[in-house]
């Protein structure tokens, strides 16, 4: 006589409990690694990744650069490990250079990173082929007034000289870029009283010259790098700091758009 088949057991109640309890008892291998280890080798992975050749150009850079700052740098065992890289990718130019200041702004507002030239290397790229017409420009734009915002130990000619660059980029900007850099001038200037005398200086004369202009044995080097205005004694002159000179551009930008038809 054949011996009756034995059925299988009903999926229910009973079978998934069983399950779970297996489950359950089977030891987690990521469990079993410290939290140190862990963290260790996302650091070393990345490393080693940023060191690799990169193929594709620009673009694969870029996608490199772009998760560091929000991503990455937080979970990093030593994040100012990257700072070297951020340096080189800045230093090469292009799109991956504004990538990489935000990285290097992460470094050193959570990081304690010491990297002196930051400003200067944000005022650099703060251009018309950066600002309206490069990749990933939007991004930039976002971060460029929260730089600036962390920014309030910086003295008064550095922030002057910053307002007095945004101004001059209005002049010949599209309408969403003139909007753009007019409105984080205005925040600048009521942020920082101090460079407030960039637009309410009282054009009196004494002494048959302008209140704060320099002679030449006067004369200090500017911040930043400054550029040239149209006329004599205004932002970038040799010697003139920022903060002596009056900002021309927000007047030229308003009669501008008033002699528009």
């Amino acid at each position: 006589m054949r011996p009756r088949a034995t059925p299988p057991a009903p999926v229910g109640d009973g079978a998934a409990a069983a399950a779970a309890a297996a489950s359950d008892a089977a030891p987690d291998a990521r469990a079993a690694l410290p939290y140190k280890t862990l963290r260790a080798a996302y650091s070393d992975c990345w490393l080693a990744a940023l060191a690799s050749p990169t193929r594709g150009g620009g673009g694969a850079e870029l996608d490199k650069l772009l998760p560091l700052a929000s991503t990455v740098i937080p979970r990093l065992a030593a994040p100012v490990r990257l700072a070297d890289y951020l340096t080189a990718a800045y230093d090469r130019g292009g799109p991956p250079s504004i990538v990489a200041l935000d990285g290097l702004y992460a470094l050193i507002r959570d990081h304690g990173l010491d990297y002196p030239h930051f400003y200067a290397a944000l005022y650099a790229r703060l251009t018309p082929a950066t600002l309206w017409y490069a990749r990933r420009r939007g991004a930039f734009l976002a971060a460029v007034p929260a730089f600036l915002a962390g920014g309030g130990h910086l003295p008064a000619a550095v922030i002057a000289a910053f307002v007095k660059r945004l101004g001059r980029l209005a002049l010949g900007a599209p309408p969403h870029g003139a909007m753009w850099a007019l409105r984080l001038a205005l925040e600048l200037l009521r942020k920082h009283p101090a460079v407030a005398v960039l637009v309410h200086r009282r054009r009196a004369v004494e002494g048959g010259r302008r209140p704060g202009q320099q002679t030449s044995k006067q004369a200090r080097p500017d911040v930043l790098g400054g550029e040239t205005g149209p006329a004599s004694g205004e932002e970038g002159a040799v010697g003139v700091p920022p903060v002596r000179t009056r900002a021309w551009m927000p007047t030229t930008t308003r009669t501008g758009a008033a002699a528009a038809p």
